[in-house]
């Protein structure tokens, strides 16, 4: 990896749950901003958050969104990739807000197989299609359909050979603890971003023990959004699009 990390803040957002923000920089010198939001699932969920049929949203909107609710969100990211269809955000996988199954994972095209989720007991997943059919209809409270796979129990199971860019992606150590991280990139001033391979050792690196990952929607999409104890909310990288860009759904760590 020629990515090496030379800063490293860290602050609490609530109650298990901390934001660790990162800069690094590339052998060639170009800088890399990214950061991680870890839950302890004895404090604190994963929830998801879509926008009614025919509108779009911003991960801030969607936040606001939960919050009227009655969702506490501590931290929010875009999820997955998605259909934009006469001005209708779709998303490509599955989708499966408290218990509803809006859309189920699917083998129809590239993404849209695999899913990231949460049982009803708070208990985190990575599956596909086939994992979904086979064992988990009914027990998933909320899901998401997402790219790549990127760690499997432990391992680097990912293409190692793509560019680096902006990137959002979770994993979830086998406690239960979930990592939620993004990274900017295309701003050669700020971030160029990292590569697949370098967002798995990221996670790997980490000191909770995350064993997998899946990668979800980056481009000008990934977006991190967190709020403080009184709800100010906070968006915390430069996405490289202007305005920022509406998105089919967002996956939040919420306060239990």
């Amino acid at each position: 990896m020629d990515l090496r990390f030379v800063s490293e803040e860290r602050s609490m957002l609530g109650k298990g749950v901390e934001l660790r923000s990162f800069v690094g920089e590339r052998d060639d010198g170009r800088p890399v901003h990214c950061w991680v939001v870890i839950a302890d699932p004895k404090h604190a969920e994963v929830a998801v958050q879509t926008a009614p049929w025919g509108t779009a949203r911003t991960v801030g909107e969607h936040v606001d969104t939960a919050v009227k609710r009655g969702k506490k969100v501590l931290a929010a990211t875009n999820a997955d990739f998605f259909h934009l269809a006469s001005g209708t955000l779709t998303p490509y996988g599955a989708q499966i807000v408290d218990g509803v199954v809006i859309y189920e994972p699917h083998t129809r095209e590239r993404y849209g197989n695999l899913w990231f989720g949460v049982t009803f007991d708070g208990t985190p997943v990575i599956g596909d299609a086939e994992d979904y059919f086979g064992t988990y209809v009914g027990l998933l409270k909320n899901a998401v359909g997402g790219g790549v796979l990127l760690l499997k129990d432990g391992t680097v199971v990912c293409d190692p050979e793509n560019k680096p860019g902006p990137r959002t992606w979770v994993g979830y150590a086998p406690d239960g603890t979930v990592a939620l991280a993004i990274t900017d990139g295309r701003q050669a001033d700020w971030s160029v971003g990292m590569t697949l391979a370098e967002q798995a050792q990221f996670l790997l690196d980490l000191d909770v023990g995350i064993t997998d990952a899946i990668n979800l929607d980056g481009g000008g999409s990934t977006a991190m959004v967190t709020c403080d104890e009184t709800g100010q909310k906070t968006l915390r990288n430069r996405v490289c699009v202007s305005p920022e860009r509406p998105v089919a759904d967002a996956l939040m760590i919420v306060q239990k």
